[in-house]
């Protein structure tokens, strides 16, 4: 099994850890070592309040006694925690002190780490250019390392900003490659992402049935690993390709779908991903009479999260 796997197999007990350690005889310092080693795992899975509460807490009482490599792991950490519950400037300052201290540890694999998550946290508030910049920074340094997971992460993550930019053909061969890339089975959520960006290609282009294809897949994966986060952004991929196909009562239930898994879970789109949904919705809004619309969008809000992944992966025949 991957690592993925016998995490999850395990979490009961590390939560146990966790919450131990958090204890007035608990060692401070130790559940730190833990959450900071967490975040992969957290991030596969789509769980983070409870997780950023843990670790901001070990890392005020162990801050005094945890060693700089620790603090540079922890603060790293930290600030993935902050982009996932939209504290966007906490983040970056959390990303930044984190690169301090790898610099003057000479910890080149997790700087390249940290160096790409700025460039995502930059990206996600479409300040493209500078992340590009901290994304060829952090892609050198992975190519140097030979970490084929960490540059295939990084050339999706550029594939992202030439999509948003409109260059489809760039961002084409940057995802291929970055699939190319991913072998390995803790890289499955990554490659989803991938995926999923080519299918927004797709489907922008008029090619539905590529698009379904690799929205099935990416959603399939993300399934797999019960991740809350990407299971709200491929219904969201769905719901935008039934619009698309003119199936706008689908789409609407879907809406419905994502609007409640949002809630539960705290998503927040992007600007450009947010531009995208109010156009999809005022598409909907207007090609629907008002019942229909409300109808179909508390038919959507009533679906379990099962039950709308049933829903986006079945073919309509409308």
């Amino acid at each position: 099994p991957s690592a993925f796997d016998q995490l999850n197999q395990d979490y009961d007990n590390l939560r146990s850890a966790l919450e131990w350690s958090l204890q007035e005889q608990g060692n401070a310092q130790l559940g730190l070592r833990l959450a900071a080693a967490l975040p992969n795992f957290w991030e596969a899975r789509g769980q983070f309040a409870v997780e950023k509460g843990w670790l901001e807490t070990l890392m005020q009482r162990a801050s005094k006694t945890a060693s700089q490599a620790l603090r540079a792991k922890a603060l790293r950490a930290a600030g993935r925690l902050a982009y996932y519950q939209s504290d966007f400037p906490a983040a970056r300052t959390f990303f930044e002190q984190s690169i301090k201290l790898d610099q003057e540890l000479g910890n080149h694999l997790r700087l390249a780490d940290t160096l790409g998550r700025l460039g995502f946290l930059l990206s996600v508030q479409q300040d493209y250019e500078v992340a590009e910049s901290f994304y060829q920074e952090s892609l050198t340094l992975f190519q140097k390392l030979n970490d084929h997971s960490g540059v295939a992460r990084i050339l999706s993550e550029l594939g992202y900003i030439a999509f948003r930019r409109g260059d489809h053909e760039l961002a084409s061969t940057l995802l291929e490659k970055s699939l190319a890339l991913f072998r390995e089975p803790d890289d499955r959520y990554l490659a989803s992402r991938s995926r999923m960006i080519l299918g927004h290609i797709a489907r922008l282009e008029g090619n539905y049935t590529k698009a379904r294809s690799l929205y099935n897949k990416a959603l399939t994966t993300v399934k797999e690993l019960d991740n809350t986060w990407g299971i709200f952004y491929l219904l969201e991929a769905f719901a935008h390709l039934a619009i698309a196909e003119g199936q706008i009562e689908r789409a609407t239930r879907l809406f419905g779908a994502t609007e409640e898994l949002g809630k539960s879970i705290g998503t927040v789109l992007t600007p450009a991903e947010k531009a995208d949904h109010e156009r999809s919705i005022a598409n909907a809004h207007a090609s629907l009479d008002a019942v229909a619309f409300e109808q179909a969008l508390a038919a959507g809000r009533s679906m379990t999260v099962d039950e709308a992944i049933s829903y986006a992966l079945t073919v309509s025949t409308d």
